[in-house]
């Protein structure tokens, strides 16, 4: 059958009878990857503005009419419902659904820790499945062990997500990622008629390999959940980082779809907004702006104003960061003064860690790139001249900072001079 076909025929019958009360229609599960076979269900998404249990019955009666109803199964709920639920409970239902018609709701970028925990959870109805099936099922086991191995490649799916930040939509896709017992649960998924057990030994042995597998991925999971804790803070909005705000979600977002993986979302945001993004002192912007939305809206701001952006961006997309601070002369020689200047901590991931990066914006003599291979920030701290690198990081500005901006009608004359003791700085 051609199940696009029986979409489209679904879907004006679903607009004959719900109109403007569809907010989407999509496809998702074996057949929207490609990897169906005759007997394979039609899985159909449906949102309605509102869901009544009348609504429920109309729903059942167009899909009774259609061909291959027996086939039709899915998700039909209401929008705003949907919307509320937990993140790692629409990590798969919003990568594995493909659009009919309509947008599934607007939700925030998935991150790793989403992933992490829908593979958990994933993993952990399989944990306790396999040992049931083994336990107490009998003659019904093998069948039980099939559908397991089957839904471990959501748990897959998710795992390779949380490690590189790219969704292996196909299961031929995810295989040439694996290696060892992960690679071993999803061929025995992916070709069960092969690997079906004989005799009760090898249902054991399949058993075993399910168990063991899945006990990993929640133990690992679970660590890196630990760590994930840790990591919160520099990934919630603030006052001054927030990213929650319209503008800012939409930048992130366009910047996001543009990346290959996750170093590379880094390194674009980075560089959006140290190219993109002007410094006020270079290019003769007034208006003072503290929030990153502000900053935004403004086209630039000083280094304090950038950091908060930076990290607003990478927050919005799942990536934690946070702002560091150094002190600064502010000509060549001490006597010339000091300031406080900002940049951004940034955790790239398990393998990097964290590291910094200053988008305070290139010009002579100023030459900052995002780099894994050693910091290659805006400015070469000088010990001798009583400059300082604090190589802190905060989850947020710092407020003494803030309100300096805050209080300026300019912010070309802003100045951090009223800080500076704080900072164990002579004037």
């Amino acid at each position: 059958m051609n199940v696009f076909a029986w979409m489209r025929e679904f879907s004006e019958k679903m607009q004959e009878a719900f109109g403007y009360r569809i907010v989407f229609i999509g496809l998702q599960g074996s057949r929207a990857r490609g990897e169906a076979h005759d007997g394979s269900d039609i899985d159909a998404v449906v949102l309605l503005d509102s869901l009544s249990a009348e609504d429920l019955v109309i729903y059942r009666g167009i899909i009774e009419a259609l061909p291959h109803s027996e086939l039709a199964c899915g998700f039909v709920g209401s929008a705003d419902v949907l919307a509320s639920w937990p993140k790692h409970e629409l990590f798969q239902f919003y990568n594995d659904t493909v659009p009919i018609r309509g947008q599934l709701p607007e939700i925030s970028a998935f991150s790793e820790r989403d992933a992490l925990e829908a593979a958990r959870i994933g993993a952990s109805g399989i944990y306790h499945g396999a040992c049931h099936a083994l336990a107490f099922d009998g003659g019904e086991a093998s069948g039980i062990l099939k559908q397991l191995f089957k839904g471990a490649f959501f748990v897959l799916q998710a795992l390779q997500f949380a490690r590189t930040g790219a969704y292996p939509r196909t299961s031929a896709e995810l295989s040439e990622h694996l290696e060892g017992d992960e690679a071993l649960v999803l061929e025995v998924g992916r070709n069960w008629e092969k690997h079906t057990p004989p005799d009760d030994a090898e249902l054991a042995g399949l058993a075993d390999l399910l168990i063991g597998w899945a006990g990993s991925v929640m133990r690992s999971a679970g660590a890196a959940q630990d760590a994930e804790k840790r990591l919160e803070p520099y990934l919630r909005p603030t006052e001054f980082i927030d990213f929650e705000d319209g503008n800012v979600a939409e930048v992130a977002r366009t910047i996001r779809l543009s990346a290959s993986g996750r170093c590379d979302l880094v390194k674009r945001t980075y560089e959006y907004v140290r190219d993109q993004v002007s410094h006020s002192y270079d290019a003769g912007l007034h208006t003072p702006a503290a929030k990153a939305s502000e900053v935004l809206r403004a086209g630039g701001g000083i280094c304090w104003g950038k950091a908060n952006l930076l990290s607003a961006l990478l927050r919005a997309n799942g990536i934690p960061s946070g702002i560091s601070y150094q002190v600064l002369t502010k000509g060549e020689t001490p006597d010339s003064g000091y300031m406080v200047h900002a940049l951004n901590t940034v955790y790239v991931d398990d393998d990097a860690g964290w590291i910094r990066v200053d988008a305070r914006g290139n010009k002579e003599g100023v030459d900052a790139q995002f780099s894994l291979d050693g910091e290659r920030l805006a400015f070469a701290v000088r010990p001798e001249c009583g400059e300082l690198d604090f190589r802190d990081n905060h989850a947020d500005a710092d407020p003494d900072l803030m309100r300096l901006i805050m209080g300026s009608d300019d912010i070309l004359a802003v100045s951090s001079e009223p800080v500076l003791d704080r900072w164990k700085r002579p004037l």
